[in-house]
């Protein structure tokens, strides 16, 4: 079965690790790393992450790293979840449905800001 991880970071060193929540944006500690089998699902999660102030969203398909692969009782119609992992098998290629990249570009996170302080 595919499992795919949605988020607003690129994923540098190829894995999903407890330590990065698949949920938000930002690296927190964390028990365990989370995928859906649902691709629809996966994009859903990396809009929302962008919507939390993220890069671009992207969708990885990911495999788990060791045998401990769980249903996630927070979204037990197609999620999972692992204390060790997923390594990135591919990324998923973006669908024009979701409308144009150019909608979901934005600065850098420091250009940001600065731009709020001068407001």
């Amino acid at each position: 079965m595919a499992y795919y991880h949605g988020t607003a970071s690129e994923i540098i060193d190829g894995e999903v690790s407890p330590l990065y929540s698949g949920r938000n944006w930002r690296y927190i500690s964390g028990d365990y790393a989370y995928a859906t089998s649902s691709v629809e699902r996966a994009w859903f999660y990396a809009e929302n992450a962008w919507h939390m102030g993220g890069d671009f969203p992207r969708v990885y398909e990911v495999e788990p790293l060791g045998n401990d692969c769980e249903m996630d009782p927070q979204d037990a119609a197609n999620g999972v979840r692992s204390s060790t992992g997923f390594r990135i098998v591919s990324g998923v290629p973006w669908s024009e449905e979701r409308g144009p990249k150019a909608k979901w570009e934005r600065p850098p996170v420091s250009i940001r800001l600065i731009e709020f302080m001068e407001d």
